[in-house]
């Protein structure tokens, strides 16, 4: 059975909820799916997280009297963002030594990329138009606050600065090895009490507010979002990521 987590704020710091993630991504107001803003600054893709795109082609398809199929909608969007904007080059983990501490760390190098790649593509200067959310992991300006920064200082720092951002933020919500980083994107709150948790459980339920804006996370079924869900489409980010660990995952 399924059930509804209730989030568990991290001792010493303002209580959150799921949405204070690092990137929960909300109807970006793109209008034109074919266009890429780009930053003026450095020329690089601005566009938005979490297949922000298959949402905006679901509002053009309901709007022309087509049925909603998430599974069309997650199809069109992937096909549209991966076509669009290529992979950036810190989307590069293995040997990277701007991630030297993340990995030392217990994150593994595959997991993190598919991150990256489902956030920001690689583009340390991604933000999303709608939540603000910025950088590589796609911090929200919640989030940023919370971790004493804003969404703009973030995009000025580089990637090894934002790598060292969010080590300090999985640190917070007391993310452990094993524990998967989607849901540290997703509800961090629910990573303190992972050891009682299923990958069945769900974060978010169907037609909720989060689950019409992340489509990705959806599962193939289209129904809740659950830890496995999304663990599932940051995996599919970068292929030959290993098995999930078990649940509970073994310590160091």
């Amino acid at each position: 059975m399924s059930s509804i987590l209730n989030p568990v704020a991290p001792a010493q710091a303002a209580t959150p909820t799921p949405d204070t993630a690092v990137a929960p991504a909300t109807t970006s107001g793109v209008t034109n799916v074919n266009e890429i803003a780009r930053d003026p600054r450095t020329g690089e893709p601005i566009f938005p997280a979490q297949d922000e795109l298959a949402v905006e082609v679901q509002n053009v398809l309901k709007n022309a009297g087509v049925p909603e199929s998430p599974g069309l909608i997650d199809s069109i969007g992937k096909f549209l963002k991966d076509s669009l904007i290529p992979i950036g080059p810190a989307a590069t983990v293995l040997g990277n030594p701007d991630y030297k501490d993340l990995i030392s760390a217990g994150v593994n190098a595959n997991e993190l990329r598919g991150v990256i790649i489902g956030e920001s593509k690689g583009y340390p200067k991604a933000q999303n138009r709608g939540s603000k959310a910025a950088g590589l992991f796609q911090f929200t300006p919640t989030a940023a606050k919370e971790l004493g920064t804003t969404v703009t200082e973030i995009l000025n720092m580089s990637p090894k600065e934002q790598a060292d951002l969010y080590l300090k933020y999985l640190n917070r919500w007391g993310w452990k090895p094993g524990v998967p980083l989607g849901l540290m994107q997703a509800a961090p709150s629910l990573a303190r009490n992972w050891n009682n948790r299923s990958r069945d459980d769900v974060v978010y339920r169907k037609d909720s507010k989060a689950w019409k804006v992340n489509p990705g996370w959806r599962p193939k079924d289209g129904g809740d979002i659950t830890i496995g869900s999304i663990e599932n489409y940051y995996a599919s980010k970068a292929p030959g990521k290993p098995k999930s660990p078990p649940i509970p995952p073994e310590r160091p």
